[in-house]
């Protein structure tokens, strides 16, 4: 049996100043004066629900407020965005989900390019998406759409100027081509977005849209900054949400997932069959906090295309983590020297575990039993 305690408080260390590229976007927005906040529409019960099919067509949309701001990030920053290239975002938020629209014009075709998850590139035209429900600048989940509808997605964290790509968030994606440009919706539910019951801090918010048949043009949702250490020190703040916050951290939701898993193993010419059966849950009484359970977790969910170790299991695994009880909140244990690495865990049979999130200190406490084989010494 392995217990681990991870709580981490809120203490700022320096770190380099890295060269930004798209991937991790290092430095998108200044946090100044001139910055402005993004506001989002709260949708009525009266009001037409929003269906996620990138029209912008339901009235809500005329209500909503329109995001102008962009500049362009590279291959320059600062500067005039051509007339023909302007791009206008929307937040929309309902008791379930936010829901961003995103209208973009083009004169040009834009790029559409089918890939697997999280292998969405600068090669197409794509929309990305920062959302930090902590208000900490610290992390940020994103997710970043293709116009193919393709997401990739994971945890941004500031301090290591890094992307997690293990989770994976129950996103929607509508998108509709236009003659002159392109429309988006991405509806992304509130339950994905873990955040502490208290805080007073506001969310905060930064788009981002790549043009690659101008340039490799890149548009931020602000005045762009190349001398900013990362990103997240420059997002906007997302104005309208205290209502529909203060309802839904209220909330108890639970989910439970029972999979069965088959194996056929073929080895020197020996053919093997096997299978298992593995079941999770999660249950978050409300926002602050969730436990979640695991019994015999798949341990090839890993990356499809990533080579899966055929040794010793108890020798830790250098590959993407995909099991979820790892997953949940992964943000509380990436700190800037990882505290724990969960590949060490090489055949969990059980696990239980508790995250609680507050305004200036995060913990989460794991207790799983793992049945992997440890190499004897002589």
């Amino acid at each position: 049996m392995k217990p681990f305690l991870s709580v981490r408080s809120l203490m700022h260390a320096g770190s380099s100043l890295r060269k930004p590229y798209w991937l991790v976007l290092s430095a998108l927005l200044p946090a100044s004066s001139h910055a402005v906040a993004f506001k989002a529409y709260t949708l009525a019960a009266v009001d037409q629900p929003i269906a996620v099919d990138g029209r912008l067509d339901e009235p809500a949309w005329h209500m909503a407020a329109r995001h102008s701001r962009f500049s362009p990030l590279s291959p320059e920053a600062g500067g005039a965005v051509p007339d023909h290239l302007r791009t206008e975002a929307q937040v929309i938020v309902d008791g379930h989900a936010l829901v961003i629209g995103i209208r973009a014009w083009d004169k040009e075709p834009p790029r559409v390019m089918l890939s697997r998850r999280d292998a969405v590139r600068r090669d197409q035209d794509m929309i990305g998406i920062w959302v930090d429900p902590n208000g900490r600048r610290e992390s940020a989940r994103f997710v970043k759409s293709s116009l193919a509808g393709v997401v990739r997605d994971g945890i941004y964290f500031g301090a290591e100027d890094e992307e997690d790509l293990g989770p994976d968030y129950p996103v929607q994606i509508g998108v509709t081509l236009l003659d002159d440009g392109y429309s988006m919706e991405i509806r992304w539910p509130l339950a994905a977005l873990r955040y502490s019951f208290d805080s007073s801090m506001p969310w905060q918010i930064a788009l981002a849209r790549g043009i690659p048949g101008a340039d490799d043009l890149l548009l931020v949702s602000g005045e762009a900054d190349d001398n900013a250490f990362n990103f997240l020190n420059a997002s906007l703040p997302l104005e309208g949400m205290t209502e529909v916050v203060n309802k839904h951290r209220r909330q108890s939701e639970y989910q439970a997932i029972v999979e069965w898993t088959g194996r056929s193993i073929n080895q020197l010419g020996s053919q093997s069959r096997e299978g298992n059966l593995g079941a999770e849950g999660w249950w978050p009484p409300r926002a602050d906090w969730i436990f979640n359970a695991t019994l015999n977790p798949d341990f090839a969910q890993i990356e499809v295309d990533a080579p899966q170790a055929s040794g010793n299991l108890a020798l830790a695994q250098a590959l993407p983590e995909k099991r979820r009880y790892f997953l949940e909140s992964a943000d509380v244990l990436g700190l800037t020297l990882p505290a724990f690495y969960s590949r060490t865990i090489g055949d969990p049979h059980w696990g239980l575990r508790g995250t609680w999130r507050g305004e200036q200190t995060d913990a989460s406490l794991l207790l799983l039993k793992d049945e992997a084989e440890t190499p004897s010494s002589s």
